[in-house]
């Protein structure tokens, strides 16, 4: 199996841990809000991979126009500290996203893994 398939099984195990029902309902946490909120009070409001600065965002980009909070990895999820997370405008965070998750891949990884437990059950 790939290692994304790992990766966003281990998002899944951990956000159960602590008590979340799905990464969407965590991203509305207080916790991820205060932790959002400081990282971007420390930006210098720039996208970490192409550099242009939330100015030009708010002129060219359609949809928030502005920088998202990434996660590099889930690996401290609750507990993220700052030098974990990147800001991203909106088309270097599908990037990022499209770079690292092969939906194909995650599909076959998937029907694998079921395959295993049903067997093993």
């Amino acid at each position: 199996m790939s290692k994304w398939y790992h990766k966003y099984k281990r998002r899944s195990e951990k956000l159960k841990e602590l008590g979340f029902a799905s990464y969407a309902q965590y991203l509305k946490s207080p916790h991820w809000q205060k932790i959002r909120k400081q990282r971007w009070d420390v930006s210098e409001k720039i996208c970490n991979k192409c550099d242009r600065s939330i100015k030009e965002l708010y002129q060219y980009e359609l949809d928030d126009g502005g920088l998202h909070v990434h996660h590099r990895d889930y690996e401290n999820l609750g507990q993220e500290r700052l030098e974990e997370l990147d800001l991203l405008c909106s088309t270097c965070h599908i990037n990022e996203h499209d770079k690292r998750f092969d939906l194909r891949q995650y599909q076959k990884d998937r029907a694998e893994y079921e395959k295993l437990c049903i067997e093993s059950c």
